[in-house]
């Protein structure tokens, strides 16, 4: 049976690929070896980063004679990095399941059940734990041409081991927030792991965007970072030693694995039926009368779909952080406005290209705060996201159109005021004319209604209904992918645009035409959605 609910497990991470989700059947070959493509663009994207920070620390250390010291460092990056692509959906993938009833009424015992879905914690981590590990030996085997076969083999493992430890720490982060949120009521729930979530980012990337300093800090003082690994950070002083051939070491951290996975598993397993069937954070309903406004259809659908944005914390992270990003961008660009002012100049001074780099500055800034708001992509899985509740909104006797309208509208509402507030954040930064900010705003106001109309026409791409996880419609959906990607190709198109337009007019005007080019792309797609759109929803 474990061995059934594993195969279970990982074939929900990989349906998107392998399955035709309009069809259910299994997905053309040119088609999976286009998604694995992207997917190994992406690895080998987010691991370049990687092999910077694993060269500089090689080169340094390894003339002193401590070449077990950046494999000791590099570990802890893969740590952090698997935990940041593990730690985030381990709540979810472990408690949230849409088929918890129906496998905890089956003769399978609970520990079997929470087995297999840490397996695919352990995956998850894993391709982000690769993306870290991986450069370091590639790295390291490269510095050391007399690299013994023992240190290679135990580097290989180490990728597996290491895993295991993180996957501990995202399933203890996991528990810990199920114990919370179990006690919090659902009204609020998603708010709070928002929050939650929000911090947790804001602190990586605050160690990230710090790392040259930190980088420096070690050349500095590297006998004193020496010392502090082997004191408080043993284990990964012996994950060190381990990766330079020590086989001792080796045993010791991967008995500490295995010792710290199978505490953490009892803890979990203990505790597993009470927190997934336990909802202490609801209070009773009581009735109370009261009058209720009447709504017109069109305002009662849009509110629907909004309350379930905000009634989903999964949603709402992978779907409308441009919401906080955009306004916090653009705060961070006022702060810095001194600093953008003295490089502008310098550029404009230094430059010998016929469009002075400042002029295409209001284009630059539109097209910034249009990514931020492109990676909202709430509209693309509104309708995958209907599940086996499809029919209610199918057999509701509204126009289609109108339903459809909704869930763009949705969007619209969502991210346009976030929108308006950075851009008049910006062009107050950046000093504009004020008739340059005005077309600012109209670029950036276009563009959030082509992205709700975009998002929402890819919403029709292989929906898949039938999904038990929340995660695999709204991060794993490939056309979610596609739609980010798409907005942000967009944004692209619109600076090349404006670069070519300053050749023969002034910026006020090269903004107005990517506006009006904006709109009547927002236009013929709409008109898509309305005819081609509602012909494919009312067959699905």
């Amino acid at each position: 049976m474990l061995k059934i609910l594993m195969k279970k497990e990982v074939l929900e991470l990989v349906r998107g690929i392998i399955t035709d989700r309009k069809t259910g059947q299994k997905a053309k070959k040119g088609t999976i070896i286009l998604y694995i493509g992207l997917f190994a663009l992406l690895f080998f994207s987010f691991g370049s980063m990687f092999f910077g920070s694993a060269y500089s620390l090689i080169t340094l250390f390894a003339p002193m004679g401590m070449d077990w010291l950046p494999m000791a460092m590099m570990a802890m990056m893969t740590v952090g990095v698997g935990l940041f692509g593990s730690v985030l959906t381990t709540y979810t993938t472990l408690y949230l399941p849409k088929d918890n009833e129906f496998l905890l009424s089956m003769p399978i015992k609970p520990g079997t059940i929470l087995f297999a879905r840490i397996v695919a914690v352990y995956i998850m981590g894993l391709l982000f734990s690769a993306c870290a590990w991986i450069p370091s030996l590639i790295v390291q085997w490269s510095a050391f041409k007399n690299l013994s076969i023992l240190a290679k083999l135990n580097g290989v493992l180490l990728l597996f081991v290491i895993n295991v430890f993180t996957t501990t720490l995202s399933c203890l982060i996991g528990w810990l927030v199920a114990l919370i949120a179990v006690r919090i009521p659902t009204k609020r729930k998603s708010v709070v792991n928002v929050a939650v979530t929000i911090v947790f980012l804001v602190a990586y990337y605050y160690v990230i965007g710090n790392s040259n300093k930190l980088l420096a800090s070690i050349t500095a003082n590297a006998a004193g970072y020496e010392t502090s690994i082997r004191g408080w950070g043993y284990i990964f002083y012996q994950i060190g030693l381990a990766a330079t051939g020590n086989a001792m070491s080796m045993i010791i951290f991967a008995a500490f694995a295995a010792l710290t996975f199978a505490i953490c598993y009892l803890l979990l397993q203990k505790s597993f039926i009470k927190i997934t069937t336990m909802k202490r954070g609801d209070k009773k309903v009581e009735y109370k009368e009261k009058s209720v406004q009447a709504q017109s259809v069109d305002k009662a659908l849009m509110r629907r779909e909004i309350k379930r944005f905000m009634g989903i914390s999964t949603y709402m992270l992978n779907t409308g952080l441009g919401v906080i990003l955009a306004p916090a961008a653009a705060i961070v660009i006022f702060v810095k406005r001194n600093d953008i002012a003295t490089l502008t100049e310098m550029l404009r001074n230094s430059t010998g290209n016929p469009i002075p780099f400042i002029t295409m500055m209001p284009m630059i800034a539109c097209a910034l705060v249009c990514v931020v708001i492109g990676m909202d992509a709430m509209a693309t899985p509104s309708i995958a996201l209907e599940g086996n509740t499809f029919w209610i909104i199918k057999t509701m006797p509204v126009e289609t159109y109108k339903k459809l309208a909704a869930k763009s509208m949705a969007q619209l509402v969502v991210n346009i005021i976030p929108a308006i507030v950075s851009i008049l954040i910006i062009a107050v930064a950046l000093g504009v004319k004020f008739r340059v900010g005005l077309c600012m705003l109209v670029v950036v106001i276009v563009f959030t209604m082509f992205s709700s109309e975009f998002c929402l026409m890819l919403a029709f791409y292989k929906p898949d209904m039938q999904w038990k996880n929340i995660q695999v419609p709204v991060k794993q959906a490939m056309n979610v992918l596609f739609a980010i990607l798409g907005n942000f190709v967009v944004c692209l198109s619109m600076v090349a645009l404006t670069f070519v337009l300053l050749k023969f007019t002034d910026i006020v005007y090269s903004l107005l035409v990517v506006a009006a080019a904006l709109y009547v792309g927002t236009l013929l797609i709409r008109r898509w959605n309305m005819i081609k759109g509602v012909a494919l929803f009312e067959v699905l």
